[in-house]
C-alpha cells in the first residue's frame, strides 16, 4: 500500500482532517502534518532527488555534492526552520556535520548575493515563472506551488506536486503543502491542456475550498493561477472571487 493509499484527506469534515487507513486514526490536518514532520525524522537520511525538491523548495541553491551529505533528515530540516542561511546549510550538507556550524557564519554569509528590495511582483512575472517549470507541453495537468512570504513575495522556485495522467488531477492538499510548509504564503498554479487558460467551475472551486483551509492553518494563499499555452489567467485577482481573500484574512487575523 503505498502513501495515497493509507493517507485519505477528509474534504466535507467540519475541518480538513486526513486518516490514516492502516491504524484507524484520524487527524486534524495541522497536526498531521506535525506527524509527517516527526516521523520523517526518524528515517536516516534524505533520498537525492528528495533532497533537490526540499532545497529547491527553500531556495537554496545546490549541486551534486551537496545532495551526497551524511547530514540526517532532523538535522537538515532543523537548519531549514531555524532560518540557516543558504550558504550555511550548503556548508553543513558538504561537510556533513553541523555542530560549530555558527564558527565562521559571516565569511560563509559573504557569498550570499545581495538581497535585493522587496517589490511588487506581477502576475506576468509569476505566470511567466509557472510556464517555465512546466514539463509536459500542456499535454496533461500539472499541479505546483511556490512558496511566498506575508506580502506576496515569491520565496521560492515553483515546485511540481502532481501530474495527472491526462485531462484530470487528483489534489491531495497534504502533497500540496508538503514542499512550502515553512512559509507563510503560497501561489498555487495548474495547467489545462491545450490553449485554454479559462478557469473551470472546479477550478473556482478548489481556490476557494484551499484558501480556507489553508486560512485555519495559519498560511495564506495568494493566487490561483491556470495556465495554458495560450497564456495564464488568475482565479482569484481577475474577479471570479473577489470576497475570498478577505474571509482569508479574517480567518488569519482571528
Amino acid at each position: 500500500m503505498d502513501a495515497t493509499q493509507r493517507w485519505q484527506l477528509l474534504p466535507d469534515a467540519a475541518g480538513p482532517a486526513v486518516v490514516d487507513t492502516v491504524e484507524l486514526r484520524q487527524y486534524e490536518l495541522g497536526d498531521f502534518l506535525t506527524f509527517l514532520n516527526e516521523r520523517e525524522s526518524l528515517v536516516p537520511v534524505y533520498p537525492a532527488a528528495e533532497l533537490r525538491l526540499i532545497l529547491a523548495a527553500n531556495g537554496i541553491p545546490h549541486n551534486s555534492e551537496d545532495l551526497n551529505t551524511a547530514l540526517s533528515k532532523r538535522e537538515i530540516l532543523g537548519m531549514i526552520r531555524d532560518g540557516t542561511p543558504a550558504p550555511a546549510i550548503r556548508a553543513a550538507l558538504r561537510q556533513g556535520r553541523v555542530e560549530e556550524l555558527a564558527r565562521g557564519w559571516k565569511e560563509i554569509v559573504q557569498e550570499r548575493q545581495v538581497l535585493r528590495p522587496k517589490r511588487a511582483v506581477t502576475t506576468q512575472e509569476n505566470v511567466s515563472a509557472f510556464r517555465a517549470a512546466v514539463q509536459t507541453n500542456f499535454t496533461q495537468e500539472e499541479m505546483f506551488v511556490m512558496g511566498a512570504d506575508i506580502d506576496g513575495t515569491p520565496a521560492t522556485e515553483p515546485v511540481q506536486t502532481h501530474k495527472g495522467a491526462g485531462l484530470t488531477i487528483i489534489i491531495r492538499p497534504v502533497e500540496l503543502l508538503r514542499p512550502v510548509i515553512n512559509h507563510q504564503a503560497l501561489y498555487m498554479c495548474h495547467t489545462h491542456p491545450g490553449v485554454d487558460a479559462l478557469p473551470s467551475r472546479e477550478d473556482k472551486e478548489t481556490t476557494a475550498r484551499f484558501g480556507i483551509q489553508l486560512a485555519h492553518l495559519g498560511i495564506r494563499l495568494i493566487e490561483h493561477y491556470v495556465i495554458a499555452a495560450n497564456g495564464g489567467y488568475s482565479c482569484i485577482m481577475q474577479d471570479h472571487l473577489p470576497d475570498l481573500q478577505r474571509e482569508i484574512t479574517g480567518i488569519i487575523n482571528r
